[in-house]
């Protein structure tokens, strides 16, 4: 049976082209994205200037260390999960979205910028949405991460973090998603350790990151000027992170997930072994 839930669901776009300019917090790079009004049955799709096109799907990760990289042959973008989670998080099902430059820009570090204008500028379309459900139970796990997805009448996720850290420790969070749920998320920000920054710039990681965009942590805590945003950001963070992985299913989806010390290789693999299993199907 459908959840009538799913009857609720419809399409969307978004009124006027919306274009956001800054660096990568990888690669450094300055990059200019806009988000431009697509048709119904469109889809999310990247358009690289000067290159390739390619849908935001599971088929189209390139790489999860440290962000989630999409791409083909022709050509990639980095740090697509904050922006795919402000859409998924305002609804928005059918938009273009050009790329000039290899990373998309960080912004403050959270998904915030990108959900208040989305949700300003959405266009409802007429058709219903085509959502995804979890049909039935299964697992993935990786060392001491795990994520369990059952099937559900809504989007709910139960996430906990644990870092040996004494300003996070362990934190856990519940959501089940509504616009007005995921606007409390929207404003978390990324977040590092100071040891660990060196390591990264090695790695060609981390070379646009400052405090304007991540929160970074020494050993006592946050040593941002205005501390954290929530007492529990960095779970808040996570959570950001797994809706907007989750979004590369193809559309909305329906189902229970437990998540515990994920990060985007696991997301990504719980999507692509769910798709293959059949355990993660187009609603009916």
């Amino acid at each position: 049976s459908c959840p009538r839930l799913l009857l609720l669901i419809r399409q969307a776009t978004v009124r006027t082209p919306l274009t956001f300019s800054g660096k990568g917090v990888h690669t450094g790079k300055n990059s200019t994205v806009t988000l431009l009004p697509a048709p119904p049955n469109w889809g999310v799709v990247f358009q690289l200037q000067d290159g390739p096109s390619f849908p935001a799907r599971i088929a189209y990760v390139q790489d999860t260390a440290f962000c989630t990289t999409l791409g083909n042959e022709e050509g990639q973008v980095l740090t697509v999960e904050h922006l795919l989670s402000a859409l998924l998080g305002c609804g928005i099902t059918n938009i273009t979205v050009a790329v000039e430059g290899p990373e998309i820009p960080i912004l403050d570090g959270s998904a915030q910028p990108f959900f208040a204008a989305l949700k300003e500028n959405r266009l409802p379309q007429n058709p219903p949405a085509r959502p995804w459900k979890v049909a039935r139970p299964f697992a993935v796990k990786e060392g001491k991460g795990w994520i369990q997805a059952e099937p559900g009448e809504a989007l709910e996720v139960e996430l906990t973090v644990e870092f040996p850290h004494p300003a996070i420790g362990s934190q856990r969070l519940s959501y089940r998603h509504s616009p007005a749920a995921y606007a409390q998320i929207a404003p978390a920000r990324t977040f590092g350790f100071l040891k660990d920054y060196e390591s990264l710039k090695r790695l060609g990681k981390a070379r646009g990151a400052d405090l304007s965009c991540v929160v970074v942590f020494d050993e006592q805590g946050p040593i941002n000027p205005e501390g954290l945003r929530f007492p529990d950001e960095p779970a808040r963070h996570k959570l950001l992170d797994f809706l907007g992985d989750l979004y590369l299913v193809g559309g909305p989806v329906i189902g229970r997930f437990r998540v515990h010390c994920a990060g985007h290789a696991l997301h990504t693999r719980l999507l692509a072994e769910g798709l293959k299993r059949g355990a993660i199907t187009p609603a009916p």
